[in-house]
């Protein structure tokens, strides 16, 4: 059993180095396209690579001399955002959700407020229909709040340091409710990260969804939480609706402890009209 464990170990330690050889080889790529990369990326995707690969996979398809905006769905503490800024500069609009209202002042010391940006945030979580429902949370680990409770093998084994002892009644509403006016002239992008949640954010704001260039979805393969069918399949199917394809599927994270196949991931959906540009000589 040592053998085999030590076999996985290398094979981890081998494909970690490979993956940030590879998305420093994207950046390289992404500079002689005449993309501007933050100030020491390759140092920061060194010690953190999943930090930036959203945003280098962004790059691919948009370019960061004009003005992206954002809506951050499950913001938590704002590092999402934070980083957005630094790819995107020109951003002049985020809108953000975070039911957890103690959050609110991490956030707006996270980001930094330029004077010509717009950010709002608001402490609701979001679904398909109004209506009240409990939430889960743990103050020492809120990035793992959720609507949803996780299943016994999913939780003691991989978020064994998430203990929601905490929950409350909150209110849900749409997202389609609050974004009528949100970037018009403008393209942005979507990001939902709402653990387990996520078709009910898009059956309630597929209007805004639609206006979208981009959207980042963190959603499931497998079971995840109780009483929730994995995601994947009915999201994929509801986006095509409105012209969004994945295109992008990133490295598992979860699967890394609990199995060699992705329990979740996050996925770039594009407009059809983008997908063009998965080819090099195309960025």
């Amino acid at each position: 059993m040592r053998i085999i464990e030590l076999l996985d170990y290398i094979c981890l330690k081998f494909s970690t180095l490979a993956y940030r050889i590879s998305l420093i080889s994207e950046c390289m790529k992404l500079t002689k396209k005449k993309r501007v990369l933050p100030n020491n990326y390759k140092i920061e995707i060194i010690k953190n690579p999943n930090r930036f690969d959203d945003f280098i996979n962004f790059l691919c398809f948009i370019n960061n001399n004009k003005n992206l905006n954002l809506i951050d769905i499950g913001t938590n503490v704002g590092n999402f955002s934070r980083d957005f800024l630094l790819f995107y500069p020109k951003c002049k609009e985020i809108l953000c959700f975070e039911p957890l209202e103690f959050l609110n002042d991490i956030i707006n010391e996270k980001i930094n407020k330029k004077k010509n940006l717009k950010m709002s945030i608001i402490n609701k979580a979001l679904s398909n229909k109004k209506k009240k429902q409990v939430f889960y949370y743990d103050k020492n680990n809120t990035e793992l709040s959720s609507l949803n409770q996780y299943i016994n093998s999913y939780n003691i084994s991989f978020h064994n340091n998430f203990n929601p002892k905490e929950k409350k009644i909150i209110k849900l509403d749409l997202l389609d409710n609050f974004t009528r006016k949100f970037s018009r002239n403008s393209d942005f992008i979507v990001k939902i990260d709402s653990q387990g949640h996520e078709l009910e954010i898009i059956q309630g704001g597929l209007k805004t969804i639609s206006r979208a260039s981009i959207l980042l979805l963190e959603c499931s393969f497998a079971p995840q939480y109780k009483k929730k069918d994995h995601t994947f399949s009915e999201c994929a199917t509801l986006l095509r609706k409105v012209n969004l394809h994945p295109i992008v599927f990133q490295p598992r994270h979860a699967g890394n402890i609990l199995s060699m196949h992705a329990i979740e991931r996050n996925v770039i959906f594009v407009k059809k009209n983008l997908l063009k540009k998965v080819y090099y000589e195309n960025y």
